[in-house]
């Protein structure tokens, strides 16, 4: 590509793709260009800028790059869901390769440019630990992309929150997010946690970070398997 769109750059959702904190399922790969001499490629989704400063701009696995934070901006000026930028902006800090600081400073040189708003209030909400879990939204996009009936999520079910429920199946789903920071203490009151629903009759299934984005389709099928079965509403 880089023989054929010289100075050009991965962008948008090609980028966050590439930088592991934005799955895309997209035909076209966004490449970013500055001016518009450029002339349409097959497969190619083009972004033309009048300009684009140097710090912005970085090299991943020897691939032109817009940097993670300038990736985060474009994905926000894109129209993503909140939801699913504050997701992004976790995935990013979680993977180690976002630098707050470059945010912040992208943020006060597109002030009011499309998407700095919506970033900047996913960045407050993310600061303030509102920010959802990226493990429940990983095991939430299995479940939509499974056709799974949607769950009431971070519900209180017997006097805790939980992360997933299905009342009728009686079921509760928990992303077990010891990987993200947990303590052995955090997994212990979680062991607790599960002691008290099967005693109520309700069932607790717990998937990992592992195997929720290795094996998705057995998450997938656990649950639907979990919910199909009767066994508990029988012997409610």
């Amino acid at each position: 590509m880089g023989d054929r769109l010289p100075g050009a750059a991965l962008s948008h959702a090609a980028a966050g793709a590439a930088w592991g904190f934005r799955r895309s399922s997209a035909a076209l790969i966004d490449v970013t260009v500055v001016g518009t001499g450029r002339k349409l490629q097959p497969g190619i989704r083009l972004h033309r800028r009048r300009s684009i400063a140097a710090d912005e701009l970085t090299l991943l696995d020897g691939l032109p790059i817009t940097t993670p934070a300038r990736t985060l901006l474009d994905l926000a000026a894109s129209g993503l869901r909140r939801r699913s930028l504050a997701t992004a902006v976790d995935r990013a800090e979680q993977s180690s390769v976002l630098d707050f600081a470059d945010l912040a400073v992208l943020l006060d040189r597109y002030a009011g440019r499309p998407g700095a708003p919506a970033l900047r209030e996913a960045l407050d909400r993310y600061a303030g630990g509102d920010a959802r879990s990226v493990l429940e939204e990983v095991i939430a996009e299995l479940c939509v992309a499974d056709g799974i009936q949607p769950p009431q999520e971070n519900v209180v079910v017997l006097g805790r929150v939980r992360d997933f429920f299905w009342p009728v199946a009686r079921l509760v789903v928990e992303a077990d997010s010891y990987a993200w920071h947990r303590s052995p203490q955090a997994m212990a009151d979680d062991r607790e946690r599960d002691v008290e629903l099967t005693l109520a009759g309700i069932r607790t299934l717990r998937f990992t970070w592992s195997q929720a984005t290795r094996r998705p389709a057995w998450v997938a099928g656990t649950i639907r398997a979990a919910l199909d079965s009767d066994f508990f509403r029988t012997a409610a």
